[in-house]
């Protein structure tokens, strides 16, 4: 194994850790929004119900699940008592329209749109995405409980034919399907059966003064507008009366950020129908498509921007952690018919400081130990197979003469109190390339630092002369994952030492960070004699969950 980075995952750090590339500050001139929207929020009573249909049809991908940070609540200005789930989805192989459901409990909530009709105004009315074989994912999505507004229909928006069904599923969340029979996809579309999310269309009670909010306030273009009627009268994707798809014109705006196939939002108005007002209802904990949220390089000056066009922010401008992003400053508007948008940056783009960030707490490997055999649960040995109870403390501490990002390593055996088992020191930072690499060292003589990572100053003091570093060799260059995690490793043929007992050793070490916060940690040293020194643990690696 190599510890040089591996290069194959350019993509996701630009999409997931750095969202925005960091300094580039909005233009006072220039348009807020400059990229997709990455995500779309989707409020439900059941995550894993409602993503069955992207999962089991679409092949989406599971990125990140867990529980929301109650910084998110105390942002949508939700009581105290609130807490909230998610599950974030997407399509293999891409970098945004990623779908996060989140289930807000203890709460009253109530439909944005379950019963309403495609021309009562309010909120997002469905999210847009691509389909092969129309016919037979509309058969499979009735098959999982979805419902439709009309069965599949074709119609012309030229230069292209099209089949299109909308799709009604759990907790007014709509979904419009569209195969393009005529001409053939660009080859930007790689998908088996689903696409990523491409539009999010809004019904709009006054298609120019919507259209203004997405234009003067945020900059975004045109990338098409014009009323639709249908040729003549015949059954039409919006349940509209056959006699009058004819006679209502569909007033119809499609902005974009920037040119491309994706991140599109649609504005919508029947023009010659009254309908409800359903705009004060979109908004958390209610149920249905909430917001859609778009990457800015600085929200500073991207809320400045806001201002100076004579907008408002509805909600933030606040500091929460966003799995798998880290943690972002980001805010919320509210268009004319009541839909969300959200605007986020990174708190901080140093990467080598999201790593370390992403391990800071007091975790213990209790729900492991719990589970694991009684015949692992034996005093720990060099040769034998055991498993035993850790609890992990993962501190910053300030030691400059160490680097800029420290974390302090104190575990404790069979308790927070037990005896302590490890003392180290990880330093982290980034190599020329950009990649995080992180050093380890161990304490020629903890007892001077043993449980004071809480004091102030402690650490200052701290240098090289009271450590034994593993050298250069042995750094662990960390590798961002697609589930939003971290993966770092070192091999013994990489790796090597001579311990202070003396004796050469091959290290081999793993450790691994979800996105959720769990972490994964394996190490053990091996002799010249190809016999082990130490292995920590040795049958499985330790899974640490936070207290």
């Amino acid at each position: 194994m190599s510890n040089q980075p591996n290069r194959a995952w350019v993509w996701i750090v630009a999409a997931i850790l750095t969202l925005a590339a960091p300094g580039q500050a909005v233009p006072a001139n220039g348009p807020v929004l400059s990229e997709p929207w990455r995500e779309a929020l989707l409020s439900v009573r059941d995550p894993q119900q409602a993503a069955r249909l992207f999962i089991d049809i679409g092949g989406f991908e599971v990125i990140a699940e867990g529980r929301m940070d109650h910084q998110e609540i105390n942002y949508w200005q939700l009581s105290g008592e609130v807490t909230g789930d998610f599950l974030l989805l997407r399509a293999p192989g891409t970098d945004h329209g990623f779908l996060r459901f989140v289930r807000f409990n203890d709460v009253g909530q109530r439909p944005v749109r379950v019963g309403a009709r495609a021309w009562d105004t309010g909120g997002y009315f469905s999210l847009m995405m691509r389909a092969r074989e129309l016919d037979a994912v509309y058969a499979d999505a009735l098959a999982l409980g979805w419902l439709a507004e009309s069965e599949p229909v074709q119609f012309v928006f030229p230069p292209s034919v099209l089949g299109n069904v909308v799709l009604k599923g759990p907790d007014g969340i709509n979904i419009a399907l569209y195969e393009r029979l005529e001409p053939s996809l660009d080859a930007f579309w790689q998908f088996e059966r689903l696409s990523q999310p491409f539009n999010a269309m809004q019904m709009v009670a006054d298609i120019e003064h919507a259209d203004a909010f997405f234009t003067d306030v945020l900059g975004m273009e045109h990338f098409w507008a014009g009323d639709f009627l249908d040729p003549e009268p015949g059954p039409n994707n919006f349940g509209l009366p056959q006699n009058l798809t004819t006679e209502i014109p569909r007033r119809t705006r499609i902005l974009q950020a920037r040119p491309g196939e994706t991140g599109r939002l649609e504005l919508m108005q029947f023009a010659g129908l009254d309908g409800r007002e359903l705009g004060e209802r979109a908004q958390p904990p209610n149920l249905g498509i909430l917001s859609v949220r778009y990457p800015v390089p600085d929200i500073d000056a991207a809320r400045a921007r806001i201002e100076a066009a004579g907008a408002a922010v509805w909600r933030g401008p606040a500091v929460l952690e966003l799995p798998p992003y880290g943690a972002v400053n980001i805010l919320a508007l509210r268009a004319p018919d009541g839909a969300i948008v959200e605007l986020f940056s990174p708190v901080d783009a140093d990467r080598a400081a999201a790593v370390a960030r992403s391990l800071i707490g007091q975790f213990d490997n209790s729900a492991q130990f719990e589970a694991a055999p009684e015949a692992l649960k034996v005093a720990p040995s060099v040769e034998g197979e055991w498993l035993d109870l850790q609890h992990a403390l993962f501190a910053p501490v300030e030691a400059p003469a160490i680097g800029d990002h420290v974390l302090y390593l104190e575990w404790h055996s069979g308790s927070v109190d037990g005896p302590i088992s490890r003392q180290r020191i990880w330093s982290f930072r980034e190599d020329e390339t950009g990649t995080v690499r992180m050093d380890f060292f161990a304490f020629v003589d903890g007892t001077a630092w043993a449980g004071r990572a809480e004091e102030p100053g402690a650490f200052l003091d701290l240098g090289p002369d009271a450590l034994r570093g593993y050298g250069p060799e042995c750094a662990l260059y960390f590798a961002p994952q697609a589930d939003g995690g971290w993966r770092g490793a070192i091999s013994a043929e990489q790796c090597s030492l001579v311990a202070a007992s003396g004796r050469r050793m091959g290290i081999n070490a793993v450790v691994e960070i979800t996105a959720d916060g769990t972490i994964s940690y394996q190490e053990s040293g091996r002799l010249e004699s190809g016999q082990y020194a130490f292995r920590v643990p040795p049958t499985q690696p330790y899974r640490f969950e936070r207290r």
